[in-house]
């Protein structure tokens, strides 16, 4: 969808509403400076001779001429995952006459493209709007009778296949706390680390995670253990929402207080699990996010204290999870 916002100073509108008066008077003599860049993110969107040619063919004139006393600047460029365009039109004295910001939340520069030259044109002459859009380019079929002499016009620019706008790859990285119920003899708390890239609906991360020791209270003492794993994380997204596969392996260390024998073990861990993830937008970069894990463990562990059973790893553990992270494009 694309989405225009509007700023227009008083001596504009004045200027404009003239403009609008005298409709024949603004063809002739109506032109300005052009100056016109891309930024970074925006190199596959029109260049300044396609926006000359498309708003030339939207006045019906060649309206640009450097020895115009008024100067109107356009840029675009991309602001985090949307394209955006910007137009300001300034007097002889350097004074703001007309400013317009347009975006395209697609990233879409044939779309942001059409709109960039019609508001230009209409910054230009106010009559424009109300004159038909211009021809497509392709040929059309020969008329069966003359048509009238055209008045001369600028000479068409050669047609430019637009490549389709490339859809970058963005880096991200996050922090988080965790909650986690079942994968130790007692709730625990621990602290998450992740990297990954995401491209379009689709991205992939490498996920550390380090739990606190959690314990349960025997008659001759206690008995803890705690997680140290990594996680390939592979997840969907649509929208602020995403869900997530989880391929985990590490370790799961356990020891005891209190007992005749406190040496610590240490047994392989693998699971495989789910995650739904709920993302917020923080502004820039950064985001906020909100996970909930179900883990189901390949390998059952159990703690003996003198023989006796005094815990075993359930079929599936839980994690409630929130995180601060950033992308980089």
């Amino acid at each position: 969808m694309l989405e225009i916002k509007l700023k227009l100073s008083v001596g504009c509108l004045g200027l404009l509403v003239g403009l609008g008066a005298s409709p024949a008077a603004a063809q002739s003599t109506r032109t300005v400076q052009l100056v016109y860049a891309r930024g970074a993110g925006a190199e596959q969107c029109p260049d300044a001779d396609a926006i000359r040619s498309g708003v030339a063919a939207r006045l019906g004139y060649e309206p640009f001429d450097k020895r115009a006393p008024t100067a109107l600047s356009a840029s675009v460029l991309r602001v985090g995952r949307r394209l955006e365009a910007r137009i300001e039109m300034r007097d002889a004295a350097g004074n703001v006459q007309a400013e317009r910001t347009l975006s395209s939340q697609h990233s879409d520069c044939s779309e942001l493209a059409s709109a960039l030259e019609l508001a230009i044109s209409i910054a230009i002459d106010p009559m424009s709007a109300s004159r038909p859009a211009p021809p497509s380019r392709a040929a059309a079929p020969p008329p069966s009778t003359p048509a009238p002499v055209p008045a001369p016009l600028a000479e068409p620019e050669p047609d430019r296949t637009q490549s389709p706008p490339v859809t970058p790859t963005s880096l991200q990285a996050g922090v988080g706390m965790i909650g986690t119920f079942g994968s130790a003899p007692g709730p625990a708390l621990g602290v998450t680390l992740k990297v990954g890239a995401r491209r379009r609906a689709v991205s992939l991360s490498v996920e550390g995670r380090a739990d606190l020791p959690a314990s349960k209270s025997l008659s001759m003492g206690e008995v803890s253990a705690s997680l140290l794993v990594g996680s390939l994380v592979p997840c969907l997204h649509r929208g602020g929402l995403a869900v997530c596969g989880l391929i985990t392996a590490g370790a799961l260390r356990g020891g005891g207080e209190g007992l005749v024998n406190e040496q610590p073990v240490t047994a392989p861990f693998f699971a495989l699990g789910l995650r739904g993830i709920a993302e917020i937008h923080l502004g820039g970069a950064l985001f906020g996010s909100l996970h909930a894990d179900l883990l189901a463990p390949l390998v059952q562990t159990t703690l003996r204290v003198s023989g006796q059973e005094v815990w075993t790893s359930p079929a599936v553990s839980g994690v409630i999870g929130i995180g601060v992270g950033a992308h980089f494009e």
